[in-house]
């Protein structure tokens, strides 16, 4: 190594530990810290709801999670089809064919024109 490479490598250690003694103090001046942390509470009305979850056994509350869920997967069964009978759509241009249904413009099917050996229908 040169006489100038020592040179800037001590300059740097110098740096180094000069940072690491005045950074507390810095960081203290420019970026101090809330003296009391603030507390949040909950209001009221989601208390009442808290406190009868947490009074019952976890297999209650698991129990009424999946008869939740088991009404939900009913009503959404449920839903009755329309009565009128799927149209489909067909859109084209050079490279592509797309296929539409009627019912919610669901993608039935894609054909890519210039690569045959893609097209699995």
């Amino acid at each position: 190594m040169k006489k100038n490479d020592f040179i800037i490598v001590g300059i740097l250690v110098v740096l180094m530990f000069g940072w690491m003694k005045y950074y507390p103090a810095l960081e203290k001046k420019y970026f101090p810290k809330p003296e009391q942390p603030v507390e949040q509470t909950a209001p009221a009305e989601d208390a009442e709801v808290v406190a009868p979850v947490l009074s019952e056994p976890v297999d209650a509350v698991v129990e009424k999670a999946a008869e939740a869920a088991a009404e939900a997967v009913a009503e959404v069964a449920a839903v009755e089809m329309p009565d009128v009978p799927e149209a489909f759509q067909t859109l084209s241009n050079e490279t592509i064919e797309l296929t539409l249904s009627s019912y919610g413009g669901a993608v039935v099917s894609a054909v890519l024109k210039d690569y045959p050996e893609r097209n699995t229908d």
